[in-house]
């Protein structure tokens, strides 16, 4: 993982996810995930535990559809999918046309929704989507965007990574931070520009496990499980995507009809 040099601009925000993928070297990458990969074991393990197939499923930062077009093969012919990337849903429409699928896919920014209360029996972010908008305060108000959109009872799937403050990467950037020479775009602690194969220029919060959990304590969802996918079913690190994510099952209360009428925890 490499850091990009420091900058003086203003921190990452909407446009700087848009630019990265729009990216047609990550676009290339998303769409082959689509064609080769489908759902990952643990993905598969989840889906089965904690969604019907007559359920309406969204599924969040969609990319080139690889969760959706799984979902719609496995019978969930009620899914759509959203995107913040423009490329991104050009690239799953043209995957639908090509296959013949009648999947909504439409562009749409999960902190803003456009979407009526209690539209969805399920959602899923997948492979770190979640973790690609910056700030905890965004994400926060996602998750209750999500809440809101989702009916009662309705479970929200989605996977981080985890980071591990003894590693030495982690101590250096520790170092960078108390100094003040981090990077001035990223907004906190956990906060990394990436270049690798999904990505030129990339950025993604990469949280403590406990700093999840409290985030989902300080929003109206429950947490129901959380697991990486060697816990859930068996995906090596190594060869596996799920492998080194941590999976996150959450649920908003079967009581709870209307988030407006009652008291809001806020972070």
């Amino acid at each position: 993982m490499k850091r990009s040099p420091s900058s003086k601009t203003e921190q990452i925000g909407k446009e700087f996810i848009i630019s990265s993928f729009s990216d047609r070297r990550t676009i290339s990458f998303y769409r082959n995930e689509t064609i080769a990969t489908g759902l990952w074991p643990s993905e598969h393990v989840l889906v089965n535990k904690y969604f019907d197939d007559r359920y309406k499923i969204l599924d969040i930062g969609c990319g080139a559809g690889r969760v959706a077009k799984a979902l719609y093969d496995l019978g969930f012919t009620n899914v759509s999918g959203i995107d913040i990337s423009p490329a991104m849903i050009s690239a799953a429409r043209k995957m639908c046309q090509v296959n013949k699928l009648s999947i909504p896919f439409e562009l749409a920014d999960v902190c803003h929704l456009d979407f009526p209360a209690q539209s969805f029996d399920g959602a899923v972010f997948a492979y770190n989507g979640f973790m690609h908008i910056p700030g905890i305060y965004e994400r926060h108000r996602a998750l209750r965007e999500i809440y809101r959109i989702l009916k009662p009872g309705g479970h929200y799937i989605f996977t981080t990574e985890y980071r591990d403050d003894r590693h030495p990467f982690w101590q250096e950037q520790r170092r960078l931070w108390l100094g003040g020479q981090h990077d001035n775009r990223l907004h906190e602690f956990g906060d990394v520009i990436v270049h690798d194969r999904t990505v030129r220029n990339g950025y993604i919060h990469i949280p403590t496990i406990p700093e999840i959990v409290e985030l989902i304590n300080l929003s109206p969802f429950s947490l129901v499980e959380h697991g990486t996918g060697r816990d859930i079913s068996g995906e090596s690190a190594a060869g596996d995507r799920g492998g080194n994510c941590v999976f996150w099952v959450v649920r908003k209360s079967v009581n709870d009809r209307d988030i407006s009428s009652r008291s809001k925890r806020q972070i």
